[in-house]
């Protein structure tokens, strides 16, 4: 169970770094909730440290500011 989460939660983040270094700002913003959403549910079910979701969230949005 744990893996298919943690599996989950990477895709998402995955979208969203593909999207980053194609430089398409408003495709990454339009992912972003969706990979939030996972991080925050692997956090939930202790799959991942809450400074860990803290921290994957945080560089997410500064690397979108990054590119806009």
């Amino acid at each position: 169970m744990n893996v298919a989460i943690k599996s989950t939660m990477r895709s998402a983040i995955k979208a969203v770094r593909l999207a980053i270094e194609a430089a398409n700002s408003t495709e990454a913003l339009a992912k972003l909730p969706a990979a939030f959403s996972k991080i925050d549910k692997a956090t939930k079910r202790k799959v991942i440290h809450s400074n860990a979701a803290s921290r994957y969230k945080t560089r997410l949005t500064a690397r979108i500011k990054a590119i806009k």
